[in-house]
């Protein structure tokens, strides 16, 4: 069964039952809640690969993951969840550093790590809910973009985070990017897209009801995910 949510913005329906989609639809984060919900599993957010271990990277990539952080801060901030709300306290962003298997590795490979991982979730891992299925053939990855869809970073990624405005000199934080990799994307052209760290929750919240082929912005016409 799953959890009931305490927050103001974390309640669930009158009759006692998870946020219907419509109503999820317009509540701040509400798919994000209704995944949580629906599922039983009180955990959100995406696991981040690095792929650069060059000797100047720790501190680059340290300060990537706070900048992130930042972003994905200010946003709970802004559609009004404290510190201590439900959705807050289940954010989780992991951060999986194996220079053995990534440093350099393409994004179809850190998209098999990746599927990997997905494959062998289980409850004692991964927390209650995680083996969630329903009778409507719902799995897990359909409602937890978590289980769908990683981070990438490399050294192209760390360098979006110091670009500075030309005339003021200030960092550029439209310009802070990540590559976002789907677990089940055959076509290596379309696997992937960038990003921008901005955006981080509002793209998990509607990758928790867009499928990939509605949410995926085409790199190689330069196009971000910026919505």
């Amino acid at each position: 069964m799953a959890q009931t949510l305490t927050n103001p913005h974390d309640e669930e329906t009158e009759s006692g039952g998870p946020l219907t989609y419509a109503q999820a639809a317009n509540q701040p984060l509400g798919h994000i809640l209704r995944g949580m919900q629906l599922t039983g599993h009180q955990k959100w957010g995406f696991l981040v690969y690095r792929t650069t271990y060059s000797p100047s990277s720790q501190a680059r990539f340290e300060a990537y993951i706070a900048a992130l952080r930042s972003h994905i801060t200010f946003a709970l901030e802004v559609h009004g969840y404290a510190t201590d709300s439900v959705i807050s306290r289940s954010f989780d962003l992991t951060v999986v550093e194996d220079p053995s298997a990534s440093d350099g590795a393409s994004k179809t490979t850190v998209q098999r790590i990746f599927r990997e991982w997905v494959t062998s979730r289980s409850v004692e891992r991964d927390g209650l809910g995680v083996d969630f299925g329903d009778a409507e053939g719902k799995d897990l990855k359909s409602l937890v973009p978590r289980y769908r869809m990683c981070l990438f970073v490399d050294e192209e990624c760390l360098r979006s985070i110091e670009v500075v405005h030309p005339r003021t000199g200030r960092n550029r934080k439209t310009s802070h990017r990540a590559v976002v990799i789907d677990v089940d994307e055959q076509r290596e052209e379309k696997c992937w897209m960038w990003l921008c760290l901005v955006t981080t929750v509002g793209f998990y919240q509607e990758a928790c009801w867009r499928g990939w082929d509605l949410l995926w912005r085409d790199p190689a016409r330069g196009e971000v995910f910026n919505s």
